[in-house]
């Protein structure tokens, strides 16, 4: 059964206390809403007294909520640590995709912000003492996700010149961190994971335990996943520290609201049992906490948050879910979690299916890269994603990106069946001169990449055909792609033009049983959500449906915001992300993965019924999609 839980900020808790009537209409709001556990805070800039923390669960526990406490243990107040100085940038230069950015040793800037330096005594002291009040009247503690290595003080960037023999100046680690030097960013993250660990295994969980040797204690980090190592969250390393674990899985900042069913498939598969549940925010972006988000933004996030398979989710925060200005969150909630409990109860076993992406615990190749967070914009535009942290658990049909690969050796593919490399893996392989993926490619082993980037003002698919203009709906008529590939021994499926010449952008090469696809499509990721014709995400699906039998075909010009969630339990979901409706095709490739004899058209949502066509040794069913919707069939798999 789906669990619902809310966090209870300090203030929050403050409020409760000494105000009856706030008191009466958060209670009534929780139980409204269906949430059976709160979480609260004890510390987050000020300190709740163990009395006040007393009362406040005695409370909770009495309306029957199972409590537990909660602390944001990385955030600086009067009275506790040292403020961190983080890594600011006051002028880029050189954007022109995918150039990279260029930023020259005058726009670097250290900035006191709100989170703690870890390095610090006074931080650690202040941890400490927090972390002992806490335990004395909780059995089970969140530590929240602020607590990371933001930090690029002197302390801190002594104690990392000593470590790794680094000789130059803060400023010129600043400039190597944002230019990607993936040694250097590769020291950095060991450092940032050493502090992170020190500090969690000696001033959060001994001193708690010392207090309260039963404590459970849960880690929770953020949304912010390709983050994690440079800020020092190794999550195996963490993991084993820890009783559970929680996400972020918060999508506000305009990010691809995929992302939010990403980080639970993340944790589940890192953490197994232990993953315990993800977060959702009421909250508008960094600029405007005050206020609400979106009705629509909230329940992406919960359905996507549920499609990713989380057994809890906690809303963030009860403060904004009795905020009059966040009622009508509240009211969409309650409308949707029918949707969302059928959701759950009919994936809840299974596991997901998919293209297979290798998505490393750290990769510093694409700490500051074009792909960053690709995986996020991938699912958005209808490709069904299952992620493995690394090869051993790895399905035959393979995407590699920038993330995995400079792990990537040609022997590593003898058993599969198809891969695809995108932009940022092949750009790699040619740089590092990864010759024998490269022949394997069927690209030119010595010079592999034509051209890094090219702006596109026709397209033509397959070789030798007729250019055909981006034709843009009142929109620029010209698309970044690339890089432009040197064919050896290829088949060209798309290549790119312009008033320079011709391009091949997309090639397939097979040989001994193995189908390689090079797609230069991801160099410019938001392009490919919103930017690209149709017709170049509709080559991107049709080649992952040949691979795992299933795709979304679109009857018009734009699905470009759209999610689709295949399981092992032969549940298959497609979540609107749009602000449109779609006209689209669900196919279904016969003898493929699902087995389509005796199959029936309904929806796991609204009982509708659908009817199916088979065309060319596919089973087509023609659906609308509006706004908002999702829409489930049970298929059984062969």
């Amino acid at each position: 059964m789906l669990k619902l839980s809310s966090f209870v900020l300090t203030d929050t808790v403050f409020n409760l206390l000494n105000d009856a009537e706030y008191r009466r209409n958060a209670i009534s709001v929780l139980k409204k809403i269906g949430v059976r556990m709160v979480y609260l805070e004890s510390y987050c800039g000020s300190f709740l007294t163990e009395e006040q923390l007393r009362s406040i669960n005695s409370l909770f526990a009495s309306e029957g909520f199972e409590t537990a406490g909660g602390v944001a243990t990385g955030l600086w107040s009067e009275g506790f640590g040292e403020k961190s100085e983080n890594l600011y940038l006051t002028r880029w230069e050189g954007i022109n995709t995918p150039e990279r950015i260029r930023i020259e040793k005058s726009s670097i800037r250290f900035h006191k912000c709100i989170n703690v330096c870890l390095t610090s005594k006074s931080s650690r002291a202040g941890l400490k003492r927090i972390m002992e009040r806490t335990a004395g009247v909780f059995d089970t503690i969140l530590t929240d996700d602020i607590m990371a290595q933001w930090c690029f003080c002197p302390r801190c960037f002594s104690l990392f010149q000593s470590k790794y023999n680094f000789l130059a100046d803060r400023e010129q680690l600043a400039l190597a961190i944002e230019h990607n030097d993936a040694k250097i960013i590769g020291d950095w993250e060991r450092f940032s994971a050493d502090v992170v660990k020190e500090v969690f295994r000696n001033y959060v969980i001994k001193p708690s335990k010392e207090v309260n040797p039963n404590v459970k204690l849960i880690l929770k980090v953020a949304e912010w996943y390709e983050m994690y190592p440079i800020r020092g969250i190794v999550l195996p390393e963490l993991i084993p520290m820890f009783d559970g674990l929680q996400i972020g899985s918060e999508c506000r900042e305009n990010a691809a609201r995929y992302g939010s069913s990403v980080t639970p498939q993340i944790a589940r598969k890192l953490a197994g049992e232990k993953f315990c549940g993800a977060w959702v925010d009421l909250l508008n972006d960094f600029s405007w906490w005050e206020l609400p988000t979106s009705e629509r933004i909230y329940l992406e996030q919960l359905k996507e948050c549920v499609l990713g398979q989380t057994p809890e989710i906690c809303l963030f925060s009860l403060r904004e879910q009795i905020d009059p200005k966040c009622q009508s969150l509240n009211t969409a909630f309650i409308s949707q979690l029918p949707t969302i409990i059928k959701v759950h109860n009919s994936i809840s076993n299974s596991s997901p299916l998919g293209l297979s992406v290798i998505k490393p615990v750290a990769s510093p190749h694409v700490t500051f890269h074009h792909e960053t967070y690709i995986l996020d914009i991938l699912g958005s535009i209808g490709i069904p994603i299952n992620i493995e942290p690394d090869w051993q658990e790895i399905g035959t049909n393979v995407l590699v990106t920038a993330h995995s690969a400079h792990q990537l050796r040609a022997a590593q593919l003898l058993d599969k069946e198809n891969v695809i490399f995108t932009s940022g893996a092949i750009t790699l392989f040619a740089k590092e001169k990864n010759m024998e993926v490269l022949r394997i490619a069927g690209l030119d082993e010595t010079s592999a990449i034509m051209k890094e980037a090219v702006m596109a003002s026709a397209l033509s698919f397959g070789e030798g055909t007729f250019p055909r203009p981006v034709n843009l709906h009142t929109r620029s008529g010209a698309i970044p792609l690339g890089p432009a590939l040197q064919v050896k021994n290829a088949q060209i499926l798309m290549s790119a033009h312009n008033e320079d010449g011709d391009y091949p952008i997309v090639t397939k090469r097979t040989s001994e049983g193995l189908n390689v696809y090079c797609v230069g499509l991801t160099w410019a990721p938001w392009y490919l959500k919103y930017g690209y014709p149709e017709s170049l995400r509709e080559l991107l699906r049709d080649i992952v449906g040949t691979m795992t039998g299933i795709k979304l075909n679109s009857r018009g010009e734009g699905m470009r915001n759209i999610s689709l969630h295949v399981f092992s339990s032969g549940a298959i979901f497609i979540n609107s992300l749009d602000d449109s409706a779609m006209l689209l095709d669900v196919c279904l490739m016969e003898g493929k993965m699902i087995s389509t004899s005796n199959m029936s058209f309904v929806d796991i949502v609204s009982g509708k019924g659908y009817k199916a066509f088979a065309e060319n040794g596919w089973i087509r069913i023609p659906v609308e999609m509006y706004s908002g919707q999702i829409l489930g069939f049970q298929m059984a798999l062969k």
